[in-house]
């Protein structure tokens, strides 16, 4: 059979490269993009050993060699290595049938080699520029491509026959000769120099496109297929089923001076997107958390507040946030991206919705020396199954490109708002009186336990109270609405308040030491506290049918005022709302009313 030529080589690499991105795709439909990721890149080395074995110059130990890849490339996969290791042990098997079957010589074997790491390295860099998947796979099966150009094995000029022969009768391996060797290294040179220009053109070709890929991507308004690079975590064990499927929303916040508007929205609105997103169906849980960023030289770079599901202590971190800092242009955008995808407790269940709105007007410094750059953290959101929506303050044209890219790369949305902030803000007579009974609410809460949940639920209180002490009446209603919902119980008990565990079943009184319990209810018999717990809970269950009640006149105050002002649907919240009502249907969320104002 004839040698394999560089211009074969390099058709089968294209092929190959278009393969891979279109079996993403498929399995991307199918599965989350860690996984997918995690089955493209055996089933793409697969296709690429069969056609390395059906080349071979010679027809020995064909059946062998390839059941011992598939249960190597079976192996690996079970083991769910990390991305960049699985890449290069997939390349490594490449290299081995390619030695078995089509070089002759330590030194051609060597440089092989080399070839494969280098295709690894070229791979990744390509990725975390581009984010494409496409570019990522032509470049490692392209760079491969160039053994074609390395003393092939021939067994008709070989008096010595194949080493794969030579193993089956018993017999050793012999080494090339030292003339052998130079011969080689002498035709390698010259299969090189004979034709360089169209290989060098082809590899400079690509090398341009890795670089103004991302330029092309963000003005063409194209949407990349990035699987991210699937971590060992991608694959986990079937986690426990939950009751309902669950939201995890961290915003990315942008609080250096000229943000002032936008931050006092999100005060402001905080709690009517959280009462939106609760209007699903089923009732999710939901679950906040928040990265405030700035830049180098400032009073901070970033400051994180966790994910949880304790909505009063998250608004009263928000609180205290103010626009200042910033005026060089670019900010700490890379560094407050990693934050919010690395550093928050993000569940590992398949039924979460996860997403990271990044809000700014300026674009990241891609100047910082040793930082990690947004296409690289992007792709690892991607592989954990984070969205990232990308939300632009102004109109600052530098920003709206790299926002673009960044929606583009996460698969998430891009979102403009005016500068200050594009909220609808409408009061209405109703707020004050919903503020009202929200605080009524609070105070039929009795919290339990000793030790870390003492200190918890003592937390939880002076965030509640330092939001009816400064919040303003609007923002009040609005957490009225949330805490009253079906999705709005977690943040309004949290995990240790007695009469939801009592009335819900999680947790038997007379189970409950008495030194666990608040001061009064410990002095009480069980039975008193039997009757108080049952007490709270029926005014609870009152309140929040009157805030219901209430509510319900609100919502068509504000839906009148808002048509009255032609300003429905165009709204930072409408925005955000459906951004979440569309990306939140994948783990089984419907939505059917409006955005909540």
């Amino acid at each position: 059979m004839s040698r394999v030529g560089f211009a074969e080589s390099v058709g089968v690499a294209a092929l190959l490269a278009c393969g891979s991105a279109a079996a993403y795709l498929v399995l991307r439909a199918l599965l989350p993009a860690g996984a997918a990721f995690a089955l493209t890149v055996p089933l793409a080395a697969a296709a690429c050993a069969c056609w390395l074995i059906g080349r071979a110059a010679s027809t020995t130990g064909r059946v062998v060699v390839a059941l011992g890849w598939c249960i190597a490339a079976l192996a690996l996969w079970a083991a769910a290595p990390a991305p960049v290791v699985l890449l290069s042990a997939h390349a490594i098997l490449l290299w081995l049938l390619r030695v078995l079957f089509h070089h002759r010589g330590v030194l051609t074997g060597a440089i092989d080699f080399g070839l494969g790491m280098l295709a690894v390295a070229a791979s990744v860099a390509a990725f975390r520029h581009t984010g494409s998947l496409l570019l990522a796979a032509w470049c490692f099966f392209l760079v491969q491509a160039s053994f074609a150009c390395l003393p092939a094995r021939d067994e008709r000029a070989s008096p010595a026959g194949d080493n794969l022969a030579r193993a089956r009768h018993g017999r050793g391996c012999p080494r090339a000769p030292r003339a052998q060797r130079l011969s080689a290294f002498i035709t390698l040179e010259t299969l090189i120099m004979k034709h360089p220009l169209p290989a060098l053109a082809l590899f400079v070709a690509t090398a341009v496109a890795v670089v103004l890929y991302p330029d092309l991507a963000s003005h063409a308004g194209t949407t990349p297929q990035a699987p991210g690079a699937a971590n060992s975590a991608s694959r986990q064990a079937p986690p426990a089923v939950r009751q309902r499927p669950r939201i995890e929303v961290v915003f990315a916040l942008d609080t250096t001076g000229s943000m002032g508007g936008l931050i006092h929205a999100a005060k402001d609105k905080i709690w009517s997107i959280a009462a939106s997103m609760a209007q699903a169906d089923p009732a999710p849980e939901i679950r906040m958390g928040l990265v405030a960023y700035r830049d180098r030289g400032d009073e901070y770079v970033t400051r994180v507040v966790d994910l949880s599901s304790d909505l009063d202590s998250m608004y009263a971190a928000l609180m205290d946030f103010r626009a200042s800092g910033g005026g060089d242009g670019p900010e700490a955008v890379n560094q407050a991206l990693a934050d919010a995808v690395e550093r928050m407790s993000w569940s590992g269940d398949d039924n979460v919705y996860r997403v990271v709105f990044l809000v700014g007007d300026a674009p990241p410094h891609m100047d910082y020396q040793g930082e990690r750059r947004y296409p690289e953290i992007v792709a690892l959101a991607n592989a954990r199954g984070i969205v990232v929506n990308a939300i632009q303050c102004g109109s600052q044209h530098d920003t709206a490109r790299i926002w673009q890219h960044i929606a583009a790369l996460a698969q998430g949305d891009y979102i403009t708002v005016g500068q200050n902030g594009g909220a609808v803000a409408v009061s209405t007579p109703f707020d004050g009186e919903l503020g009202r009974l929200a605080a009524e609410m609070d105070g039929t809460r009795v919290f339990f336990g000793a030790g870390d949940a003492h200190e918890r639920a003592a937390r939880k209180e002076r965030a509640t109270a330092k939001l009816h002490a400064a919040a303003a009446p609007e923002a009040l209603a609005r957490r009225a609405l949330f805490n009253a919902s079906a999705a709005g119980e977690a943040s309004f008990a949290g995990d240790h308040e007695l009469v939801e565990a009592v009335t819900s079943g999680r947790v038997a009184l007379d189970t409950i030491a008495a030194d666990a319990l608040p001061a009064p209810l410990a002095a009480m018999s069980a039975e008193e506290r039997r009757a108080h717990v049952a007490a709270q809970a029926t005014k609870r269950a009152q309140l929040k049918a009157s805030i219901a009640r209430l509510a319900a006149r609100r919502d068509a105050y504000i839906a009148a005022e808002l048509e009255a002002r032609g300003a429905r649907g165009d709204s930072l919240d409408d925005k955000l709302y459906d951004t979440v009502r569309r990306q939140a249907a994948e783990v089984g969320l419907h939505y059917e009313a409006e955005a909540k104002h």
